[in-house]
């Protein structure tokens, strides 16, 4: 079994990880050589991430990420996202080059600093931007394959509601009710599915290096709705602030200043489909806290107890 994941990834991930390889596959890009890779991520049977340390003629090259995918296909889907933002200007991760035969992407590694680890100051600036960058990606004209599918994602927040159940069972009958409020909205629910949509959008997938703000983790963009964006963004800013102290019960200092930038630059007010969209990604949330996933640190014990609580009763509150 391949250490990236599972015999489905066993070619593409074993060639990711041969250096001298990589180097003859991507020299007619960059020119350098890989001189190491690591291995940053996996998510067994579906992808892997690594990294490589590189260099050129005159000392240290630029450094580089690899998706490698089981679904080879995923991979030219990414690598076509990233180019045509990097031709609208919209910063994200730049493509270096799509290796079909093995299912890689490859990519710039983004620098910077993620939005929680700044200061007051840094994050008011840098929720102020992530809202300019949305509204410049949804603004633009980029077809995707894909769609939002309210359907798919109903089946999506069963599957949360379950595994907090079976997971922390004291929690259960706070995700039922949230789920149960979810089924009820989607009756009546009308999302959109026109505009490029992130729909993975939250504060660690912002990057922000000398004041530019750089977005990355792009693998799950689609048409749908904006809101479901701004929806996902503002609820893991509200998981932030209770992770720091906060009481819940509504938006906090962070995600306030988050929706009021996103306001002035696009004049539309949170209604009917953030409001669903908030919920869903509360139960998310809740779905991988009890899995020791999403956004770092995952918290155990005690602190997992008091975050999958309050935020299961954020997904219930009125937004």
């Amino acid at each position: 079994m391949s250490v990236l994941g599972g015999p489905s990834l066993s070619r593409g991930a074993a060639e990711a990880l041969d250096s001298e390889l990589m180097t003859r596959l991507l020299a007619p890009q960059l020119g350098v050589r890989v001189v190491r890779a690591t291995v940053l991520a996996t998510a067994p049977g579906r992808r892997a991430v690594v990294a490589y340390d590189t260099a050129g003629p005159g000392g240290p090259g630029p450094r580089l990420i690899a998706k490698v995918y089981a679904e080879p296909g995923r991979a030219g889907r990414i690598h076509e996202v990233l180019g045509r933002l990097e031709a609208l200007a919209i910063p994200a991760p730049r493509p270096v080059a799509h290796l079909p035969e093995l299912g890689i992407s490859v990519f710039t590694v983004a620098g910077g600093r993620t939005l929680d680890a700044l200061d007051a100051a840094g994050r008011r600036a840098g929720v102020a931007a992530a809202a300019g960058w949305l509204a410049r990606l949804h603004a633009c004209r980029i077809e995707l394959d894909r769609r939002l599918d309210l359907d798919r994602e109903r089946t999506a927040v069963r599957t949360w509601a379950e595994q907090v159940a079976a997971r922390h069972p004291a929690a259960a009958t706070a995700a039922e009710r949230l789920l149960a409020r979810l089924e009820h909205g989607a009756r009546t629910l009308r999302p959109s599915t026109t505009a490029p949509i992130h729909k993975d959008f939250h504060h660690q997938h912002c990057l922000v290096d000398r004041g530019r703000l750089v977005v990355i983790d792009l693998d799950e963009m689609r048409a749908g709705d904006p809101a479901v964006d701004v929806a996902h963004f503002a609820a893991n800013l509200r998981l932030l602030e209770l992770r720091e102290g906060g009481r819940g019960g509504g938006p906090g200092a962070l995600e306030t200043a988050f929706l009021d930038a996103h306001v002035a630059r696009t004049g539309s007010r949170p209604g009917a489909v953030h409001r669903w969209f908030h919920a869903y990604t509360c139960l998310k949330i809740a779905g991988q806290l009890v899995r020791g996933r999403g956004p770092v640190p995952v918290p155990v014990g005690g602190d997992l107890e008091r975050q999958l609580a309050l935020i299961l009763g954020e997904g219930a509150h009125p937004t």
